[in-house]
């Protein structure tokens, strides 16, 4: 394999020159140079492309491809060939839409497996509208990736960001070397780059945003930040921790023990899967076992006897510092909403009112 590839970099460079040095001065002379590179030194470059480069993805199978399109269609015929998508989508402007033709050629996409837009090549809103259109129209999938290569900074630099943002894989095109006597990248020479999401470094501070929301008790709210992360980071593992104590604790606010119960069994789970043994998991493990035995004995409809719960020393014990708990709680969001200064004052209007109150 390694002598093949060889002789199809060297046999791509004497084409090269040869392309080169071909007149392009009439309209028939650049149709024939034209011809020329696109069988003699851009189809072999493909096929050195595919067979060097696949290996790449091969841990990813890439169901849909966004690619931007600029006056260069070359590097986006290479990703489409080693990622091989069941769907494409195109952002071109009215200048390159009509490339399209030969990358369609070359890779013979079928209609069916096409979307296209054409956006002006300044404008980055459009281009993250569209982006987030195909994403949904594809069902959110984790299996998309985009090429940035091609195209205006303004969609190159729109496409990578709105990637990062929806976890969708980022790849770049990329020569190693460049010819100066051409005046271009060197033909043989092109590379898959994947680019890592820079949405590792975003989580940081969705993190501490996170922190700030359990430190005013709003575990609804934390939750769904936790939700987003779990589904862009590399890494979930930390955040699916935090994510089902998120959970437990909205549930055990509202005194829905079952679901509470089970949501910070799942969190238990999920560290000792880790292997992670401290004095928080300890602690964990015993609040699981108090939560399910509590709920185990709640009444499941009105009516229902109270008298087994009552009768459980322990189960009293949790329902009552639970409840506690929660008043606390309660009194320290209202505070957070409303400072006590202001607090009194609405009492005393209400006072004033005529209504029984004491403060």
């Amino acid at each position: 394999m390694d002598d093949y590839l060889k002789d199809l970099e060297r046999q791509i460079a004497v084409n090269a020159r040869e392309w080169e040095a071909l007149p392009k001065i009439t309209s028939e002379e650049i149709a024939q140079a034209k011809y020329f590179y696109k069988e003699k030194v851009f189809l072999p470059s493909r096929e050195l492309f595919k067979t060097r480069e696949t290996h790449k993805i091969y841990n990813y199978e890439v169901y849909g491809l966004i690619l931007t399109l600029g006056f260069s269609w070359e590097p986006l015929v290479l990703t489409i060939s080693v990622c091989q998508p069941e769907r494409v989508f195109f952002l071109c402007t009215p200048e390159t839409e009509h490339l399209l033709d030969e990358i369609i050629d070359i890779t013979r996409l079928k209609f069916s497996q096409i979307d296209k837009e054409t956006v002006r090549g300044i404008d980055s809103l459009p281009i993250y509208q569209q982006v987030l259109k195909v994403w949904d129209k594809w069902g959110r999938r984790k299996d998309l990736a985009a090429d940035i290569t091609g195209g205006t900074k303004a969609m190159t630099g729109a496409l990578s960001m709105a990637g990062a943002l929806l976890g969708i894989k980022l790849l770049y095109v990329h020569n190693k070397e460049y010819d100066k006597e051409l005046r271009r990248p060197k033909p043989g020479t092109e590379c898959l780059e994947k680019i890592h999401n820079p949405y590792t470094v975003f989580g940081v501070l969705q993190e501490r945003e996170i922190e700030e929301l359990f430190r005013r008790k709003d575990y609804h709210g934390a939750g769904r930040s936790l939700a987003q992360l779990v589904e862009k980071v590399p890494d979930p593992r930390k955040f699916e921790v935090t994510l089902y104590l998120s959970r437990a604790y909205e549930e055990w606010d509202g005194l829905n023990l079952v679901d509470a119960a089970k949501n910070l069994e799942t969190a238990y789970q999920l560290l000792a899967r880790a292997c992670l043994s401290s004095e928080e998991t300890e602690l964990l493990e015993a609040q699981v076992e108090k939560l399910k035995h509590l709920a185990g004995l709640m009444p499941l409809k009105p009516g229902n006897s109270t008298l087994p719960l009552l009768q459980d020393g322990n189960a009293v014990e949790t329902l009552v510092f639970t409840v506690y708990q929660n008043a606390i709680r309660m009194e320290e969001r209202v505070n957070m909403i409303m400072p006590p200064s202001i607090f009194t004052g609405s009492w005393k209007y209400l006072n004033r009112e005529g209504l029984q109150c004491t403060a």
